[in-house]
This record gives C-alpha cells, sequence and structure tokens, in this order.
C-alpha cells in the first residue's frame, strides 16, 4: 500500500482511510476468488486467472485503452507486484511463528 503513486491516491483520504480502503477491496477479490474456485475446482486456474485480470487492469491504469507498457513499464509493475508479495508473507511469516510459539508454550504448560 505504501509504495501505490501518491498522485493516483485521493488527496482527502488519510492514510488510515485508504489502508481500510485497500483491506475492503483485498477481501472482495479474496471473496471472489473463493467463489470462483468453488465453482471451477481448479484453484490454480483462479490464480492464474487472477493474475492475468490484475496485469492488464494495471497496464490499462498506466496507459489508458490506446497503450502498452514499455520494458521499464513492466519492470516496475513486476517489482510493486513482488514488493507486496514480500510484504505478505513476512505477516504470514510472523503469524505462523507467533501461532507456533503459542502452540508451544501450551503444550509446555501442560506438562508442568
Amino acid at each position: 500500500m505504501d509504495d501505490l503513486p501518491k498522485e493516483d491516491l485521493p488527496k482527502e483520504a488519510s492514510q488510515e482511510e485508504l489502508q481500510k480502503e485497500h483491506h475492503r477491496l483485498t477481501g472482495l477479490f479474496i471473496e471472489m476468488c473463493n467463489t470462483a474456485a468453488q465453482e471451477s475446482k481448479n484453484p490454480g486456474l483462479v490464480a492464474a486467472a487472477l493474475m492475468t485480470s490484475a496485469a492488464n487492469y494495471c497496464s490499462y491504469v498506466s496507459t489508458g485503452n490506446a497503450g502498452y507498457l514499455s520494458e521499464a513499464g513492466i519492470d516496475d509493475l513486476t517489482e510493486r507486484f513482488r514488493s507486496n508479495l514480500q510484504v505478505l508473507q513476512d505477516i504470514k511469516k510472523a503469524e505462523h511463528e507467533k501461532a507456533m510459539a503459542a502452540a508451544q508454550a501450551a503444550e509446555a504448560i501442560k506438562k508442568d
């Protein structure tokens, strides 16, 4: 969220409001993908379709209907995706480690 271009963000919205909207929109996409995965019985295909759709929409947002991305534009969007993926994985790793520590603590208490 922090790497969004400032010119794309509404000037009147606070960072907190933008983050809430970002989470809301993310939830909508996840819900839609879960529904599609149940219908198609193929979550990998849904993931591929979502990535294609995201690439298509990001290209449109960057260039409009008449344009296409240069190599530098492709590199920029690729780096943004990588950065967002890394942030998400860091959060998931921290949550996993916290859950494992809690489980180990609970197990240690049972042994005492």
